[in-house]
């Protein structure tokens, strides 16, 4: 007596398209999508990133085509990657809260030019910034943060650049 195996039912997967052991390899839209009651592509997955800032310290005897270079450098693993600056801002020269060690040409720095960076990345863009950042001798310091995870870019980019927050602190009565 032979035996024969029942077909397996219909599968739907999150892209709306069902597939069947038989039809693998053929993609059939499901009959809510032929019906046009969604869009095609409406269960589609969306990307998702993350809003990182980093910060990094350059030496004050750098010039300005050290800048550039630098700049351009991490604004094109951002873009190479899929990513989004936010925002850039070059702080300037500032007095360092201690001394800095470098270990290149055995010098102790007391200011230093900081750099920020706002941006949207997904993956493992970060360590490819952190990376460079650390293979570059100018750089003398440098700190990522990340502010939010799960961000749709188009909903992030649609809110303003800056956010203002204000702390609500309660009144106090002398009376207490």
């Amino acid at each position: 007596m032979m035996m024969v195996r029942p077909k397996p039912p219909e599968r739907w997967c999150s892209t709306g398209l069902r597939r069947t052991s038989q039809e693998a390899g053929t993609n059939l839209a499901p009959p809510h999508v032929e019906a046009g009651l969604y869009p095609r592509g409406y269960f589609m997955a969306v990307e998702r990133l993350r809003e990182y800032e980093t910060i990094y310290i350059v030496r004050p005897d750098a010039g300005e085509e050290e800048f550039a270079r630098l700049r351009e450098r991490v604004e094109g693993i951002i873009e190479n990657e899929g990513g989004h600056l936010l925002k850039f801002d070059d702080w300037g020269q500032r007095k360092l809260a201690y001394e800095i060690h470098d270990k290149s040409e055995s010098r102790r720095f007391e200011r230093g030019n900081y750099q920020y960076y706002r941006y949207l990345v997904g993956g493992n863009t970060v360590a490819e910034i952190e990376r460079n950042l650390q293979l570059i001798d100018s750089v003398l310091k440098f700190l990522t943060v990340k502010l939010e995870d799960d961000l749709i870019a188009e909903e992030r980019l649609a809110r303003p650049e800056e956010e203002e927050i204000e702390e609500v602190i309660p009144a106090q009565d002398d009376d207490e």
